[in-house]
């Protein structure tokens, strides 16, 4: 991947620097590098943005949640971001309140993160998602 970072760089493809980064945020994941992860989460939800891909912006988002959300971002900073996220979202993404709710039960605020938690999974339900 590194080795063709300059040239998708040189070329300036939006798309394509978005899919560079998204794969970026995949090994930070993997290698349990939440902050280098969520970085590159960053600038793929960016370059999607810019691209016009709104599929990769949206998996980059949620990717992008679970890298803050297990990450060393500040609790009141990772909430913060995931209400802003969710605001700027263009779709349901359950798995952006999900994270919300498990930093919430996290901080013991379990009273915050159980209601969330179940109008997530009521929404999924009853958009004909699975989960168990």
């Amino acid at each position: 991947m590194e080795e063709a970072r300059p040239s998708i760089e040189q070329d300036g493809d939006a798309a394509a620097l978005a899919v560079l980064e998204y794969a970026a945020g995949e090994i930070g994941l993997i290698r349990v590098q939440n902050g280098a992860a969520l970085a590159a989460f960053t600038r793929a939800m960016q370059h999607a943005r810019q691209a016009g891909e709104l599929w990769l912006e949206a998996s980059s988002r949620g990717w992008a949640a679970a890298a803050m959300a297990m990450g060393p971002t500040p609790r009141a900073e990772a909430l913060r971001w995931l209400e802003d996220a969710e605001a700027q979202s263009a779709t349901y993404q359950p798995y952006l309140v999900g994270w919300r709710a498990y930093i919430l039960a996290e901080l013991g605020r379990f009273d915050e993160a159980r209601p969330l938690l179940t109008e997530s999974l009521a929404q999924m339900k009853e958009r004909g998602c699975g989960y168990r």
